[in-house]
């Protein structure tokens, strides 16, 4: 059994879940600014509806993992005696 590098990739994961956070809050805070200013766009409204279809592309992705999470979550539980 490799117990350090189960210990070793427990610890990372843990690490990489402390980064999720404040990655998520910078990235919704200057992820707008930083598009305008490294992607060419037609018009403010061109780069409007990319941006409304990047994020109904993460509310739906976000929304799938939970009720796929939670699935998991229920069919676990009915397999409990």
């Amino acid at each position: 059994m490799n117990l350090p590098l189960w210990g070793l990739l427990s610890l990372l994961g843990a690490f990489c879940g402390l980064l999720s956070l404040p990655v998520s809050v910078v990235l919704g805070l200057k992820g707008n600014e930083w598009a305008w200013k490294n992607r060419r766009f037609d018009s403010v409204e061109h780069f409007q509806r990319v941006q409304r279809v990047w994020a109904i592309v993460g509310i739906s992705l976000t929304i799938a993992l939970i009720l796929g999470y939670a699935g998991m979550l229920l069919v676990s539980l009915a397999m409990i005696p």
